[in-house]
């Protein structure tokens, strides 16, 4: 019983570290606690107890190198979880300075890690009737951060006639999203969880859209085309756009 709670405990404990955030207090609350530090998937966090799992599984049960690999890789995995809440401090100084030099009128912003890493932060900025959405590194020299304005359209809600999916949408992006109508059918974009390509294109489509007038067509809808549009040259301009070029 202890094993498996101390497994579940930390199991939600991490998922509270990525955008998606746990309910950890369900049912009393719907409220989800999200502190954007990691991806939903990082693989540079889950390579560490990988690695400690296959070692343990070929190593004899009396070797006592099985100690030291399952020690090192907790300890490589809370060094990593460390250095995201580092680097988000450091994203988020960058942030309200940027605001206050552009004297931008924000009522709220958040910073979240790009896809499979934790250098390269998307950005997020409230203001009264949309988001100011960009990109920064922790290699970035030039203290300005480039964004472009995405509408909120809460207008276009009144069209939809699914009220309870609706407000579910809105509880669940904490009042984070988009509507647009696209060939006749209203989308709900979460702005949580990031953008298509979005570093390189100048306004991409969100991973998160959800269409509010044909729920049966929206299966996978967290991660709806994150990687559609990866290739090679997507890649590299990722790499390049986390180096701070």
């Amino acid at each position: 019983m202890l094993f498996w709670g101390i497994e579940l405990f930390t199991h939600l404990f991490i998922d509270s570290f990525n955008a998606y955030g746990t309910g950890l207090f369900e049912p009393f609350s719907h409220y989800r606690v999200s502190f954007d530090t990691m991806f939903v998937a990082d693989p540079l966090f889950s390579i560490w107890p990988f690695a400690a799992l296959v070692a343990l599984m070929v190593l004899k049960t009396g070797d006592r190198k099985r100690k030291t690999w399952a020690v090192a890789a907790l300890a490589l995995c809370g060094i990593y979880l460390l250095l995201g809440i580092v680097f988000k401090l450091v994203i988020d100084k960058d942030v309200n300075e940027d605001i206050s030099n552009k004297r931008m009128v924000i009522t709220r912003h958040f910073t979240t890690p790009t896809p499979l890493n934790n250098l390269l932060w998307y950005v997020v900025a409230e203001c009264d009737s949309g988001y100011y959405i960009g990109y920064r590194s922790v290699f970035d020299k030039k203290p300005a951060i480039d964004y472009h304005f995405a509408r909120r359209n809460d207008s276009l809600l009144s069209l939809c006639e699914h009220k309870d999916d609706v407000a579910r949408l809105v509880r669940f992006s904490k009042g984070y999203y988009t509507i647009n109508n696209q060939h006749d059918t209203l989308i709900f974009n979460d702005l949580r969880f990031g953008e298509i390509a979005g570093w390189e294109e100048p306004k991409p489509d969100f991973v998160f859209h959800y269409y509010l007038q044909y729920p049966g067509n929206n299966d996978m809808v967290v991660q709806r085309g994150r990687f559609a549009k990866w290739d090679k040259r997507l890649l590299l301009s990722f790499i390049s756009r986390i180096k701070g070029i």
